[in-house]
């Protein structure tokens, strides 16, 4: 029998923003225990590449754990790789920021551990061609990329028996295939049928070389791996199994097995990623026709074309079918650009505003797929908080202690349409004509919060499974996270709603009769002349300081039907004024008749504030300085002729207070998403819808002009934020 060199690499990681308890928890259950087996068991030699945000939270609260992973590296037993600093996903990146993470990790690898990584980890193995140079031209030699990726390429899966070279502009660069059938089997089939599964491939090829590359998380945490792995000991019983087969398997490291072979040919890949991610990446119809295409091939045996031909989507097309999460990244190119246009700040204070905004661009609140990721309200808020916080720092270096106000206009989000920017030294506001007139993003300085941060309710592939009748969570089981769906409550389906449009802030709606907060939950309207249209766009490009008068401004108007008849029709105007060194804006409406007839109907402004808990006992509603009924960010109700209402965060020590004109009454209700995570479908607070709406009779000609305001209040951040 030939030999087989196995090589194991695990990927650790925990997103930037991710709550303290549930890394703790992630470290107690997978990396501590994984370290503990790796100590007592020295013939075991693995690569390891933990995220540099993962890096930086254990060594504030653990650092006994580097000191221990330095002995192993010491030893031999450890190779340690390199990657992109906070994870981002490098192909989305400009080349300074590119290699500037690489170069990053690599520092504090090599002040942190005494080593230079000879590979990295790329993060979700997203590849594009253009990587290669400016990975060799920061000293990497490989990384590792999934099968799929090289047998989309036209290679077959005897070839992937070693590392192939790859290159761009002259730069080269090896890339270790991952093997699929390995991340299925491992930890969840039998030791014995992994031993299998490399048997048949060193019988297959004569020195043969098997790649397995994966999340650690899948050893602890993962539901069911905790038990799996270390209370039945599938880890010990692997290893074993491995090392009882010594006369023709072995462990490597992947630095040995690339200094002691020669590569196996030079290869181009397409741009791609692991199977699952290219899956996800397709809209919700095509998801469901890939399967059914997969499913197909295979059972026709025809498994050799499923794998050469279905490449399922482009990574970066998680922009285009998510606008949340496109606006985080253009967000976090827009302040990167300011601050390479900021002239004479001094190194250290750029380098710690750049810092900032590369954390910004830690991958998970970017995509979704069986990980809630952009479905997760506190990542998206991690994500803007790292920006605002580098934008105070560069506005402070930039302007010291003056309060300034400016407006812009520019399509900075790249969609052919240009975005209004309303900024201070207290407030940021991007409002998109496109949308409706609406509120992309609220921006608040002082506590470092986009208070919109919500997400439009968007039919997914896995829906049509939930609508079926999920399977129920079964507690202690292990199983790939990839294999089924299970729902964490029962009837998730009755919360399908699809928004008709996207859910932002000012977002303006006509009725007929007065609303009810089903209204806002259902997302409904008749004829949409003015939800989520485009407006018209005015706005005087100043800028000043508050002693200069500093005022921001800008208008945006629309004239269409209020109920989809083409005789009854209105103007409408709204004056978004932002002023220097205020915490609060105001909008001032014009509603003016321009039809032969007498007019009524119902207005209402439709807002959304996320303050990240909607059942949470620190959070709730305030009516007239008393607790509102149901008091809960999450509750449904009306509050006739008020004239503000409050939202109250205690644990970040903000509230938000909307304020209405003389209105009729005010509507409110929960936004909800439902979507997977690695435990289960299910439910998950994005915000608080809030209406207040007017009746109104305009004669023909006739106007009538109302005011709205928004504030925030701060106060000191005190604990860990409760969850829901």
């Amino acid at each position: 029998m030939s030999h087989c060199e196995l090589i194991i690499v695990i990927h650790n990681h925990q997103p930037v923003g991710n709550f303290d308890s549930v890394v703790e928890d992630g470290y107690q259950r997978a990396y501590l225990p994984f370290l503990d087996l790796l100590e007592r068991r020295e013939e075991v030699r693995i690569g390891l590449h933990n995220s540099g945000c993962l890096w930086e939270w254990l060594e504030d609260h653990h650092p006994e754990y580097g000191e221990r992973v330095a002995a192993l590296v010491r030893r031999g037993q450890v190779e340690l790789l390199g990657g992109g600093f906070y994870e981002p996903i490098l192909p989305m990146l400009p080349s300074r920021d590119r290699r500037g993470q690489l170069r990053r990790m690599t520092r504090f690898l090599r002040e942190r551990f005494g080593v230079e990584p000879e590979g990295i980890w790329l993060a979700e193995r997203v590849w594009e061609t253009h990587l290669a140079a400016d990975l060799a031209a920061e000293g990497i030699r490989y990384l590792c990329l999934d099968d799929s990726q090289f047998l989309q390429a036209g290679l077959r899966d005897v070839e992937l028996t070693g590392y192939y070279l790859t290159e761009d502009s002259g730069q080269a660069l090896g890339l270790y295939p991952i093997q699929m059938r390995l991340r299925y089997e491992i930890p969840f089939a039998e030791p014995a049928q992994v031993i299998e599964t490399l048997r048949r491939s060193a019988d297959d090829e004569p020195g043969t070389m098997r790649l397995f590359g994966d999340d650690g998380e899948k050893f602890g945490i993962w539901p069911g791996t905790h038990k799996l792995c270390y209370e039945e000991r599938w880890l010990d019983r692997f290893f074993d199994a491995v090392l009882g087969e010594s006369g023709w398997l072995s462990l490597s490291l992947p630095r040995e097995h690339r200094n002691r072979n020669a590569p196996k040919g030079r290869v181009y890949l397409p741009a791609g990623s692991y199977r699952e991610m290219t899956e996800w990446a397709l809209p919700p119809h095509a998801q469901v026709l890939f399967e059914e295409t997969a499913s197909f091939l295979r059972e026709s045996g025809r498994t050799e074309a499923e794998q050469l031909l279905l490449r399922g989507g482009f990574f970066r097309n998680f922009l285009t079918r998510y606008a949340e999460s496109n606006q985080m990244h253009k967000r976090t190119l827009l302040a990167l650009d300011a601050l390479d246009r900021a002239d004479g700040l001094p190194t250290e204070l750029a380098d710690e505003i750049r810092d900032h905004f590369w954390r910004a661009q830690c991958n998970c609140a970017y995509w979704h797929g069986v990980f809630g990721g952009l479905y997760l309200p506190h990542l998206r808020d991690a994500v803007y908080r790292e920006i605002l916080r580098g934008e105070r720092k560069l506005n402070g270096a930039l302007r010291g202690e003056r309060s300034w106000a400016e407006a812009r206009v520019e399509d900075y989000d790249h969609d052919g349409d240009k975005e209004a920017i309303l900024c201070s030294d207290r407030l940021a506001l991007f409002l998109s004509p496109k949308r409706g007139g609406g509120l992309l993003e609220w921006d608040h300085v002082p506590s470092e919060r986009n208070l919109v941060n919500t997400l439009t309710r968007r039919q997914e592939a896995y829906h049509r499974k939930l609508q079926a009748g999920p399977a129920q969570e079964q507690p202690g089981t292990a199983e790939t996270i990839h294999a089924r769906i299970t729902a964490k409550e029962e009837h998730l389906g009755q919360y399908l709603q699809y928004d008709r449009w996207d859910r932002l802030a000012l977002i303006d709606r006509f009725f007929s009769d007065a609303p009810a907060p089903e209204a806002l939950r259902e997302a409904s309207d008749g004829p949409l002349d003015f939800t989520g249209r485009p407006y018209d766009l005015s706005c005087d490009e100043t800028g000043g300081t508050a002693g200069s008068g500093g005022v921001a401004r800008v208008r945006l108007s629309r004239e269409g039907s209020i109920d989809g008849n083409p005789d009854r029709r209105v103007r409408l105007e709204k004056t978004i004024v932002l002023e220097a060194g205020d915490d609060a804006f105001c909008v001032q409406y014009l509603l003016r008749s321009t039809c032969s007839e007498f007019l009524h109907f119902f207005f209402g402004v439709e807002w959304v504030v996320n303050l990240l808990a909607g059942r949470a006992h620190d959070r709730y509603v305030l009516v007239r300085g008393d607790r509102a009924e149901p008091p809960e960010l999450a509750g449904m109700a009306v509050h006739p002729g008020v004239p503000s209402l409050t939202l109250v965060d205690e644990w970040s020590g903000i509230s938000v207070e909307l304020t209405a004109e003389n209105p009729t009454g005010w509507l409110r209700a929960p936004q909800e998403t439902v979507s997977l995570s690695e435990a289960g479908a299910e439910r998950v607070f994005q915000g608080t819808v809030v209406l207040p709406y007017w009746e109104i009779t305009l004669a023909p000609g006739e106007s009538r002009g109302f005011r709205l305001g928004a504030g925030v209040r701060t106060a000191a951040k005190e604990v860990e934020p409760a969850r829901s």
